[in-house]
């Protein structure tokens, strides 16, 4: 169950640990108790951005809506971080975590079809910004 403002939502769920089971060379199940601080954190601010753009679904927030432009806007400045800097390559981003199973479960820890509003708040971020 998750809060928005002291408020309980069903819809959302907050889990504690947003990247187990999720396969990666950065974030290795069987390497989870060797994690940084520095890896914690960022597992804990994922979750958090993820919490509030569930929030933003849920309650029926447009994906083109400044709220979720600005909660999107954290997710560019980390694809830029990497060479992913015009809209193009940045809405299709979105479309491969869409797309992509193991992400789908893991949007779909927090809220079902979370991983699909995550798709389109890109793409109109990429429309409304980088365009």
């Amino acid at each position: 169950m998750g809060t928005n403002n002291g408020r309980t939502d069903p819809q959302i769920n907050r889990p504690e640990r947003l990247l187990d089971d999720f396969e990666s060379p950065v974030y290795g199940v069987a390497a989870r108790d060797r994690w940084s601080e520095e890896m914690r954190a960022e597992e804990q601010e994922m979750t958090d951005r993820l919490m509030r753009l569930a929030h933003l679904m849920v309650s029926g927030t447009p994906a083109d809506d400044p709220a979720v432009l600005a909660e999107i806007d954290w997710y560019y400045r980390l694809a830029k971080r990497f060479g992913i800097a015009n809209a193009d390559m940045f809405a299709s981003m979105g479309r491969l975590c869409a797309n992509d199973n193991q992400l789908r479960t893991l949007f779909g820890k927090v809220t079902e079809g979370l991983a699909a509003y995550h798709r389109d708040a890109m793409a109109a971020y990429a429309r409304a910004r980088l365009s």
